[in-house]
């Protein structure tokens, strides 16, 4: 077999012969040497049917059909005639890959990998698709306060007392153990902890989220409301809502900074933020 000569078992040749010439036709055989690509033998020489490739995807499997870890890609093909190569592609076809071994996937996000292999009689196989989504960041944590249940809340769920796990679609999680101390017009909470998946406990910082807050008796509108977040060494953010002139009045001082102020309209509600084991605010 050539790879190099497209035939089939239906290709066909053509001879054009000159009728005018009174030399009888000459057959010349090209002397020069041509290895094959492939040696067919025995009922190989009959086989048309293409080959069967599957794929074996190792890894860390969370939820949803997610991994959270790198994943390393098999193939295993069979066919009667044997296995003249398997291509793969991770990019739409802009770039196709002969396989050799197995792969890692370490990409985040969803991934898809198209594949087909082709057997010693040059029969191929429709191309097949595999979709690998990979997700190895475990998620993080948002405190702000809900202005209609007028409670700080936390993006997760609480498992005991004080202890908060945030879960993302992947299955990677996060663990928090929280200090909430909820009274009257009044909610302060701290993040002591936090640890990702398997991770060890990271110790926070000295940490201070507190909200105090009026209703209107009658109406039940916000007459009033204060948020401060406070983080030891790091920094200090204050807003009080001013709801005569529906403004918010922002005050912002970090560690070595001078205090700024700014002023937005509306509600404004701070965030207490984890990132990568550290604690950060927004607004």
């Amino acid at each position: 077999l050539y790879n190099d000569i497209p035939i089939s078992s239906t290709s066909q040749g053509q001879t054009v012969l000159d009728t005018s010439s009174t030399e009888p036709p000459i057959l010349q055989i090209d002397q020069q040497t041509i290895n094959p690509t492939i040696i067919l033998t025995g009922n190989a020489n009959y086989d048309e049917t293409p080959p069967v490739t599957t794929v074996q995807l190792s890894g860390t499997q969370g939820l949803n059909n997610w991994f959270k870890s790198d994943v390393t890609v098999t193939f295993n093909a069979t066919d009667e005639s044997g296995i003249e190569k398997t291509e793969y592609t991770l990019d739409n076809g802009v770039t196709i890959q002969v396989y050799s071994q197995p792969f890692t996937i370490s990409q985040e996000g969803i991934s898809k990998l198209k594949f087909r292999s082709i057997d010693k009689a040059g029969n191929e196989e429709n191309p097949k698709e595999q979709e690998i989504k990979i997700d190895k960041t475990p998620p993080e944590a948002m405190v702000q306060f809900n202005l209609t249940t007028q409670n700080l809340e936390i993006n997760g769920q609480e498992i005991t007392p004080g202890e908060i796990i945030i879960t993302d679609e992947a299955g990677n999680t996060t663990k928090l153990q929280v200090e909430p101390k909820d009274k009257k017009r009044k909610e302060k909470l701290e993040i002591k902890s936090i640890s990702y998946n398997d991770g060890p406990t990271i110790n926070l910082p000295d940490n201070k989220f507190e909200v105090k807050f009026k209703l209107d008796k009658k109406t039940g509108r916000l007459e009033d409301l204060d948020q401060t977040i406070k983080i030891k060494g790091e920094e200090k953010l204050k807003a009080k809502y001013n709801p005569k002139k529906d403004l918010t009045r922002i005050e912002i001082k970090e560690q070595g900074e001078e205090k700024r102020i700014e002023e937005r309209n509306g509600i404004i509600l701070l965030q207490l933020l984890t990132n990568k084991g550290q604690l950060e605010t927004n607004f």
